[in-house]
């Protein structure tokens, strides 16, 4: 501890403006945010050229398509499919037709009277033929010129039947002319038909571009991409770069070719609205952490924590990052809801660092909120191994989700290890809270119910010195603890916090014990022999006596403030009137006879000193009735009140009817008058312990044991 500062706060007093550290530390939360998710999310470029070797082995940063190869196969997948064509049937039809057309013409010829053989031969010369030829065909019979049609025909028709591509024209050419060159016929006539016969083919199936082009993108696109899986070598050590390998590290984002302002400028925008919704949601429903430099900055050490762990358990399983460790301490030292959501923030920024992983990502979410969940009633520091088994089944329930959606076998080793890496994050979240929360709550005075409860043990020091040398005093703090629990717990406040610091309050006392009424036992009142003066500063020291040791023994500042301020500036009344009794001509300043204060500022600690009052008050009474607690305590709440006791907290006057309502209650179950048995019915009862040895006959309203 800093004397009379929390740790904390000796800290700020060296940044005297409280905007500038607020200012700083999120600007510096901004930065590390910042600087964390550009390393992840920009990965490690390497400066590589063709013929160089690899100085280290180069992986896949995150799960990514091999755009070389999947281009590769893609080029492959188009060329294998065939050309799409399409036949003409015009195209025969007019071929056949060109060819029966000097058949005919030859026959035309040959029939007309007019001219004569010479003429007519000079005729067929005219149509390119040479004068054996024409001789030939004028003179040949015209069955023999039919038949020779025929066969001509049919050659050219099976031909075009089969379909003739362009480029396959010269060889249906040729099987034309080798079919003519084997009949039997006169060499003039052969010569004839193969001038006719070849010349007349022509491409019949057309080039269909469009389909053959949408078949060769159907191909394409039912090629599975290549992947790379994470981690992956691309480039081993030593292994000399190829043009492939450099268009493989460029796809990949991973050459360094110059500088990043894509990714500064990103994750630099996503840092901003990670922390803005954050600092919206405090300024809105959380103002109270965010009027709080302390709280703030453990919010902000939770959330650097909590990523940086993340980034350490990264090589091994995203199912490894310790989101639920941040939530989980996040719900124990401020509060669930701001746990709530910084979990759902770190869970996007975590997914973010692993590659934009959506498993990840619903897996750091349910773990987050199973953590917050799981520590909602913790009794005592092993229960956040039980809230680390909420986050394991939430984890693993995820897991198996995945799996079932992937079509994942069961049984699959990788299956198998992410089960067992979902499970193991439970337990070491579990782990992470438990060590790290004694520090965080010394080191931000934050207490928590697991060290409330801690401090309540009788075995404390402190209590246990109360105990064995005031014990009058422990047992009136025990008797107000239990006034301050229910009346606390009545009006909404924290319940256990009001019952601590009542074991507390009054712990001053031990340095002189008997100099208070409480520890006093048939022993003679020393303050008989003091007089009034320096018996108000025996009594008032009590509260900087116990300040001192609750320093010492370095009790949270929380319950330090009870102990200061249990009395507030009320005056020692009895020994004030005490003083002007004695000195009726001397001038008696009221002021000396109060307590120094501070006046309460919260809600237990108010009725903390009112408990105190009412109790000691109580107790001294002869005859405590019902009707006579209510007077003493509505009239002890009315003095505080009117003396201005109540004025730094919030409590309101239904409040403060409540508090009385309670305190009456109370005491009056403690105080109940008992009921005596008549003489005659004792004797009777005496006579029949006697016979079976009980000894001591049972009194009305106590305990057989």
């Amino acid at each position: 501890m800093f004397g009379n500062m929390s740790n904390w706060a000796r800290l700020s007093s060296f940044v005297p403006s409280r905007i500038i550290r607020r200012v700083s530390l999120l600007v510096t939360a901004f930065f590390f945010l910042w600087a964390i998710l550009y390393a992840n999310l920009t990965p490690m470029r390497v400066h590589l050229e063709v013929g160089e070797a690899a100085p280290r082995d180069i992986t896949v940063t995150k799960e990514a398509i091999d755009k070389t190869a999947t281009e590769r196969l893609r080029e492959q997948a188009a060329n294998a499919v065939p050309d799409v064509y399409h036949q003409d049937a015009t195209v025969a039809q007019s071929v056949l037709s060109s060819v029966e057309e000097i058949f005919s013409l030859i026959f035309d010829l040959r029939r007309n009277d007019d001219l004569d053989e010479e003429a007519k031969a000079q005729e067929l010369e005219k149509m390119g033929f040479d004068n054996g030829v024409s001789v030939a065909l004028l003179s040949a019979s015209d069955e023999t010129l039919q038949t020779v049609e025929t066969m001509l025909l049919e050659m050219l028709d099976s031909a075009m039947q089969s379909g003739i591509k362009a480029d396959a024209l010269e060889n249906y050419r040729r099987q034309i002319e080798a079919q003519i060159r084997a009949l039997e016929l006169p060499k003039e006539i052969i010569t004839f038909l193969l001038s006719v016969g070849p010349p007349a083919l022509r491409p019949n199936l057309m080039f269909n571009e469009a389909e053959t082009q949408a078949r060769k993108k159907q191909a394409m696109d039912a090629v599975e991409p290549v992947k790379f899986a994470r981690g992956e070598i691309i480039i081993r050590k030593g292994t000399r770069v190829t043009p492939e390998h450099i268009a493989i590290l460029r796809d990949l984002g991973l050459l360094r070719t110059g500088g990043s302002v894509r990714e500064l400028v990103g994750s630099a925008l996503l840092a901003a609205l990670l922390l803005g919704t954050v600092a919206i949601y405090l300024r809105l429903f959380a103002r109270q952490i965010w009027d709080d430099e302390a709280r703030l900055l453990l919010m902000v050490l939770v959330i650097a924590g909590t990523i940086l762990l993340a980034q350490l358990f990264k090589p091994i399983s995203f199912y490894l990052a310790p989101v639920a460790a941040g939530t989980m301490l996040l719900a124990t030292l401020l509060e669930a809801r701001l746990a709530i959501v910084v979990g759902l923030l770190i869970s996007v920024a975590v997914s973010m660092m692993y590659g934009g992983d959506v498993g990840f990502l619903l897996a750091a979410i349910f773990s987050g909120i199973a953590g917050v969940y799981g520590v909602m009633r913790v009794g005592q520091r092993s229960d956040f191994m039980r809230a680390g088994f909420f986050v394991s089944v939430s984890n693993l329930a995820v897991a198996v989700t995945g799996g079932i959606l992937l079509n994942i076998y069961f049984a699959d080793v990788t299956a198998l290890k992410t089960y067992a890496w979902a499970a193991l994050n439970g337990v070491i979240c579990g782990i992470l809270t438990i060590g790290s929360l004694p520090y965080l709550e010394t080191l931000f005075q934050i207490i928590t119910p697991i060290k409330l409860l801690e401090m309540s043990n009788p075995n404390q020091p402190l209590l246990k010195r109360l105990l064995m040398e005031a014990p009058g005093t422990y047992h009136h703090s025990v008797m107000v603890a239990n006034l301050a629990e229910a009346a606390t717990e009545a009006v909404g406040g924290d319940s256990l916090l009001a019952r601590v610091g009542a074991y507390y309050h009054d712990i001053g006392k031990v340095k002189r014990p008997y100099f208070f009424i409480d520890n006093q036992f048939g022993t003679d009142n020393p303050h008989e022999k003091l007089s009034p003066s320096l018996s108000t500063l025996i009594i008032t020291s009590h509260v900087k006596d116990g300040v001192d040791m609750a320093k010492e023994h370095h009790l949270p500042e929380p319950i330090v403030e009870f102990i200061r301020s249990h009395h507030g500036t009320t005056l020692v009344s009895f020994f004030y009137t005490k003083a002007l009794d004695n000195g009726k001509d001397i001038q008696i300043s009221e002021q000396d006879f109060r307590y120094e204060g501070p006046k309460p500022s919260t809600r237990e600690s108010a009725i903390v000193m009112l408990a105190d009052a009412v109790e000691a008050s109580v107790r001294s009474l002869t005859k405590p009735t019902p009707a006579r607690i209510e007077a003493v305590v509505r009239k002890i709440i009315k003095d505080r009140l009117n003396d201005g006791q109540l004025d730094r907290c919030d409590l309101t006057l239904r409040d403060l009817d409540v508090i009385g309502d309670t305190f009456v209650r109370v005491l009056s179950g403690i105080f109940h008058p008992r009921l005596e048995y008549p003489e005659s019915v004792l004797r009777e009862m005496e006579k029949g312990r006697q016979q079976d040895g009980s000894g001591v006959p049972e009194q009305p309203g106590e305990d057989k044991d």
